[in-house]
């Protein structure tokens, strides 16, 4: 059973890689599986069911109803994908005779020390006792991302990306956008995800842009195909960082919350982004000043592109299925 979330406030991250977890766990080991969220995540229930995948309602943050429903399916393992998980509920859980895994994307948690198995892809916890796996390493791409061909870089940077995830809350895209209109011969390719909240005001800036200068596409499916022709790329800092990395794509970061303003310094270390902290708080000569920069630094771009395809190799989900499943197998044996 996996219980998640995803909605316009939050993004879509933590339902893209439930999702493709769940597709792992059914694809290598056959599993049954069942999705637990609550009927704010309309758009995260729509994925899931059209990734073919059966839901339970539950309401808002009721955790009786929540362990009613596990208790109803029985499931031998409890994945919880959910930014701020509740400590009675996992309490709740543990009373019960199953494996419970957690995917964190905060450095501290009140709920990791309940949990039997915990995955976060940026913070490292040498304290904790729980089973905990860290590190760009498990960063759940898509399996088109697996021995990614080596990004060639041109010394032109004429192809841009702006890829704000799935809901883009701050309206990034189109303050970028105004940008890089600025910008003569080049072309623009702007990812939106189902859960944008801005159409109307793209649409009126739209009007201003040169046309022929931006692509929209709409409710991308993340894959290498996406990132062949493009040059430099202006994001957020969540999950796509780390796609961005694998395709070896330079990345101006901008961060739309407090949770990635905290992450940003993490990601960037690894000399794969630019990161200028709150996109929220940032001024149009700066932001303008860094992308032409980048733009000219041939050798900066270069050194970013390999950098993240040394990072990421694209074998994340697969590494963390095994590591559950192995988990199952040893508390089957102990018990």
């Amino acid at each position: 059973m996996i219980r998640t979330e995803g909605h316009l406030k939050l993004g879509m991250g933590n339902i893209f890689r439930s999702i493709r977890v769940a597709k792992k766990l059914r694809e290598k080991y056959n599993a049954n599986i069942r999705f637990m969220l609550e009927p704010t995540s309309v758009i995260g229930i729509k994925k899931i069911l059209d990734a073919g995948f059966k839901v339970d309602l539950v309401g808002f943050s009721k955790t009786k109803q929540y362990i009613q429903h596990v208790k109803k399916f029985k499931p031998d393992i409890i994945i919880n994908d959910v930014l701020n998980l509740e400590e009675d509920y996992i309490k709740e859980l543990k009373k019960l005779d199953l494996l419970v895994v957690n995917f964190e994307d905060k450095e501290f948690s009140v709920t990791r020390e309940y949990a039997d198995v915990v995955f976060n892809s940026v913070y490292a916890d040498k304290e904790t006792k729980t089973k905990y796996y860290h590190g760009p390493e498990y960063a759940t791409l898509n399996d088109s991302f697996k021995g990614v061909k080596k990004k060639k870089i041109n010394k032109e940077c004429k192809n841009f990306l702006l890829a704000f995830g799935g809901s883009d809350p701050s309206g990034f895209t189109i303050k970028v956008a105004r940008i890089l209109n600025k910008i003569d011969n080049i072309h623009v390719t702007v990812f939106l995800g189902l859960s944008f909240g801005s159409h109307q005001q793209l649409y009126d800036l739209l009007k201003y842009l040169d046309n022929d200068k931006f692509t929209i596409k709409y409710d991308v499916e993340y894959n290498p195909n996406d990132f062949e022709n493009i040059d430099m790329a202006v994001a957020s800092g969540g999950h796509t960082c780390y796609e961005l990395a694998s395709a070896g794509i330079p990345t101006i970061l901008l961060c739309q919350n407090e949770l990635e303003k905290e992450r940003g310094p993490l990601i960037a270390k690894h000399g794969t982004v630019i990161n200028l902290g709150d996109g929220n708080q940032l001024n149009d000569p700066k932001l303008m000043n860094t992308i032409k920069s980048l733009m000219i630094n041939y050798g900066q771009r270069k050194k970013m592109s390999e950098n993240g395809q040394k990072l990421i190799d694209g074998y994340g989900v697969d590494r963390i299925v095994e590591i559950i499943i192995n988990n199952l197998k040893n508390r089957t044996i102990s018990v």
